[in-house]
């Protein structure tokens, strides 16, 4: 009889409650696999703008070859700086027609072969409109990309009439080049221009990507969840981190009164700092009943009843409703929103090329 009533408890369990496989073992994200403070920018731990490639173009920007080397990215104070500057000394043109910025991306990348927990402190000063700083994962297989962001679109930090409640962020995720974006809800907890950490989850087998702003006190704010599988990457992907100004191809980013200067003199420089990166995995996956037999059975078994007693309490993270306003009409296979592969455009015999 007890057994009998214990396989009803649980049946009533999940019919309750169905379990992601993280849950089932409690998100056990106490493995770090990948830290570093920003002390230095060790060229065994990142890569700074891209190598080899003298005239890379990120939209408007220029990323110049590092071994120039360009004014950043650098470390200053504990982190890592990236500048973007209206004046361009290697541009060349008369007028200017590029900016210059930089990207820092890590050496490693990560398989899609288990969860991660990806981790960054950033603050991004004032900016004009017309910029975008961002952290995000990138990979690419030499035909299409895959790709999990955040980024910070100035023209939207700057609108106060349109944002009254705090700076919204832009979440993003890509697969095989398709892409579905959708702007995180302020609701007055972001303040960029002040240190915020962020973190994104990335659940490959299960086709789930969860973005988090991590509030002052240490709690995770749930900002957007998306399940969609024809979204969700599944390639590897590095770590990325930058500052451009976009095209006019992605309008809502671009400002034409932002233009680059000329001399020095009329120089601007804006500045995105990053903190730290940290990159943690969860619980090991759960073998298959194939392949693990009744002991895999067993250890499912136990993850599920484990996750069915626990108090659900202890979980610090709290959900907030998604921002209706996203940046158009859901993408198909046969008519994507944006593709991200390599844009090449001739603008004054110079060779363009960005991700939109």
């Amino acid at each position: 009889m007890r057994r009998e009533a214990t396989l009803v408890t649980l049946l009533a369990c999940l019919s309750v409650h169905a379990l992601h496989p993280s849950e089932a073992f409690a998100d056990n994200w106490n493995r770090v696999i990948f830290r570093d403070d920003c002390d230095s920018l060790d060229p065994s731990v990142w890569t700074i703008n891209h190598p080899g490639q003298w005239w890379w173009i990120q939209g408007r920007t220029h990323f110049p070859e590092p071994t120039t080397p360009p004014p950043s990215p650098r470390v200053e104070a504990g982190a890592c700086v990236i500048e973007h500057h209206l004046f361009n000394p290697w541009d060349g043109a008369d007028p200017n027609i590029v900016f210059l910025g930089g990207e820092i991306r890590t050496v490693r990348e990560f398989t899609p072969d288990r969860a991660y927990r990806f981790e960054a402190r950033v603050r991004t000063d004032a900016n004009p409109n017309g910029l975008v700083t961002s952290f995000f994962l990138f990979g690419w297989d030499g035909a299409k990309s895959d790709e999990i962001d955040f980024e910070f679109v100035s023209n939207k930090t700057n609108d106060d009439a349109g944002y009254p409640s705090g700076d919204p962020v832009l979440t993003n995720t890509w697969n095989e080049s398709f892409q579905l974006p959708l702007y995180a809800p302020p609701l007055g907890l972001v303040d960029l221009s002040q240190w915020n950490t962020f973190r994104i989850y990335w659940y490959p087998g299960d086709h789930r990507v969860d973005w988090y702003w991590v509030d002052p006190l240490g709690a995770e704010i749930l900002l957007r969840s998306e399940s969609n599988a024809f979204f969700i990457p599944d390639e590897p992907m590095a770590v990325y981190f930058n500052f451009w100004a976009p095209l006019s191809n992605w309008a809502e980013a671009h400002d034409a009164g932002l233009q680059p200067v000329n001399t020095p003199g009329q120089n601007e420089i804006h500045r995105y700092a990053i903190d730290y990166l940290e990159v943690r995995v969860s619980t090991p996956p759960v073998p298959s009943l194939s392949q693990g037999g009744r002991g895999a059975l067993a250890v499912l078994i136990a993850g599920i009843g484990a996750a069915c007693l626990r108090r659900r309490t202890t979980r610090s993270r709290r959900n907030l409703s998604l921002d209706a306003r996203n940046l158009g009409p859901c993408p198909t296979e046969s008519a994507p929103w944006v593709s991200s592969e390599s844009i090449r455009q001739q603008d004054g015999g110079k060779d363009f090329a960005h991700r939109a």
